[in-house]
C-alpha cells in the first residue's frame, strides 16, 4: 500500500485540499484531526475587482486576480471548492458579458463553498450572472423559459434520467417572477421578485403538488436521493479518483444527507475515507489546467507574473482548453483524460519551458541536490522511469549552476507525476 503512514496519508490529504508548494512539514498525528483543522479553518472573503464595463482586457484582470488568490490564499480548500463550484454552478462571460456580475458570482461561490447546499442553490438562482447564463430573467408567468429548471436538475441537482419532461416545465413555472433590475446594477436590489410576473397556481412537481416556487422547488429536489448520489460522485471524483464504487460512496451520501445537506459535513466523510488513501486514490487525479498552472507558479513566492507572464499564463489556459469565467459548455468542463490530448500536453509543455526559463530561483537549492529539489517541487515519489531520466540528464548535460536547475526544472514540469494529483 503506497499511503500506508499516517504521515503519508496526511501529505496525500494536504495536497488534494492544497498545493504541493502550500503543505507544511508533515509531522506525526492522526489523519482525523488534520481533517478537521482543514475544515474548520475560518473562511476567506476577499474582494474581487469589480468592473463594470465588458472589456477583455478587466476579465484578464479578474481571471489573474482569482490565480493569485489561489496561490496566496491561507485556505485553500476553499479556493478548490470555489473551482468546483465554477464548474458545477457553471457561468460564462461570453453570453453574461458582465464582468461585474462574474465577479459577484464568484464572491458567492466562495462564501457557500463550504457551506449548506440548499443556501447555496437558493442564492446561486437569483445571482446576476446566473439568470443572464440560463435565461430565467425571461421566465415569466405569461411565458415559462425552461432553461434554467432543466439545468437545474440536470446538471445542479438530480442528474440525467431522474425527472420527466413535465417535471422540467411544472418547475419552469414555480421559478417565474425574478426579474434583473438593469438600472441598478451593483446595489442590493440588482435582483428582485415579481408578484405580478411569478405563476403561484399549484404545480406537479415529481410527483408533488403544490404552489411551490423557488425555495420549495429546491426543497423537492434537495430531498431527492438522486441529488446526494450525483454531488457525493462528484466531489468524489474532483477530490479522490474516477467512478467511485457505491458501496465507497455509500457513508459519504448518508453522511451529506443525515447534516441537512452540509457540504462540510460530505467532505469530512470523503476525506476520513479508508478508499481515499488507497492505492487507486494515489496520484489518480489528472491535474486540470488551472491546477498545472499554478502547481507552477505557487512553486516561487517572488515571482512577480510580469505583463509577458500574465500573457503566456492566460493564453496557455486557453490552449490547454481551461479558461476561468469561459466554460465551453453549460455542462463546464471536462476532466480526467480529457485534459491530455496530444495539443493540450503541447501546451502545457509550452508553458513548462518558458516558466523554466524565467523564474526566480532565489531559495531553490543547486540541481545536483537532487531529493532537495524533489520536496521543494512536491514529487518526491518519482517513478523508477521519471528518475532515471532525469539522473540520466544531471550527469549527462554540460550545463551547470543555474541554467542547469532551470534544465532540471523543465523535466519536473514536464513529468508524468506533474501531471497528476
Amino acid at each position: 500500500m503506497r499511503l500506508a503512514t499516517e504521515e503519508a496519508k496526511i501529505a496525500h490529504l494536504l495536497r488534494r485540499t492544497g498545493y504541493a508548494f502550500q503543505t507544511p512539514p508533515v509531522k506525526s498525528g492522526q489523519v482525523a484531526a488534520v481533517v478537521e483543522s482543514i475544515l474548520n479553518t475560518t473562511l476567506e472573503a476577499p474582494k474581487p475587482p469589480m468592473s463594470m464595463v465588458w472589456e477583455r482586457t478587466e476579465m484578464q484582470e479578474l481571471t489573474l486576480w482569482w490565480l493569485l488568490q489561489m496561490m496566496k490564499s491561507k485556505h485553500p480548500l476553499q479556493e478548490r471548492m470555489t473551482l468546483f463550484w465554477h464548474g458545477h454552478f457553471t457561468s460564462g462571460i461570453q453570453k453574461v458579458k458582465r464582468p461585474d456580475f462574474m465577479a459577484r458570482q464568484n464572491v458567492l461561490l466562495r462564501r457557500h463553498a463550504l457551506g449548506n447546499f440548499r443556501k447555496m442553490i437558493c442564492d446561486v438562482a437569483i445571482d446576476p450572472a446566473m439568470m443572464i447564463w440560463l435565461d430565467n430573467n425571461a421566465n415569466i408567468k405569461a411565458a415559462p423559459n425552461e432553461n434554467f429548471s432543466r439545468e437545474l436538475m440536470e446538471l445542479f441537482t438530480l442528474g440525467v434520467g431522474n425527472y420527466t419532461e413535465s417535471d422540467v416545465q411544472e418547475a419552469a413555472r414555480a421559478l417565474t417572477g425574478w426579474r434583473l433590475n438593469r438600472k441598478d446594477p451593483i446595489g442590493p436590489q440588482t435582483v428582485t421578485f415579481s408578484p405580478i410576473n411569478h405563476d403561484d397556481g399549484r404545480k406537479t412537481i415529481l410527483g408533488q403538488t403544490g404552489s411551490f416556487d423557488l425555495q420549495g422547488t429546491v426543497d423537492l429536489l434537495i430531498k431527492q436521493p438522486a441529488t446526494a448520489r450525483l454531488l457525493a460522485a462528484k466531489l468524489w471524483e474532483f477530490f479522490a479518483y474516477p467512478s467511485p464504487e457505491p458501496s465507497v460512496l455509500q457513508p459519504v451520501i448518508d453522511a451529506f444527507v443525515i447534516s441537512g445537506y452540509e457540504i462540510k459535513a460530505l467532505l469530512r466523510a470523503l476525506f476520513t475515507s479508508e478508499a481515499f488513501y488507497s492505492d487507486r486514490a494515489y496520484l489518480a487525479r489528472v491535474k486540470s489546467p488551472v491546477e498545472y498552472v499554478i502547481s507552477i507558479l505557487g512553486l516561487f513566492p517572488g515571482l512577480q507574473l510580469q505583463e509577458k507572464h500574465q500573457k503566456l499564463t492566460l493564453q496557455s489556459l486557453h490552449l490547454m482548453g481551461q479558461e476561468l469565467f469561459d466554460p465551453p459548455t453549460v455542462a463546464g468542463w471536462p476532466s480526467g483524460a480529457a485534459w491530455l490530448s496530444s495539443s493540450m500536453m503541447f501546451a502545457r509543455f509550452n508553458y513548462a519551458e518558458v516558466m523554466a526559463e524565467n523564474v526566480p530561483l532565489s531559495g531553490w537549492p543547486s540541481a545536483d541536490k537532487l531529493e532537495l529539489c524533489l520536496k521543494r517541487a512536491g514529487l518526491e515519489d518519482l517513478s523508477k522511469q521519471t528518475r532515471t531520466q532525469i539522473e540520466s540528464y544531471l550527469k549527462q548535460t554540460k550545463a551547470t549552476g543555474e541554467k542547469k536547475l532551470r534544465g532540471l526544472l523543465y523535466l519536473l514540469f514536464i513529468s508524468p507525476e506533474a501531471q497528476t494529483l
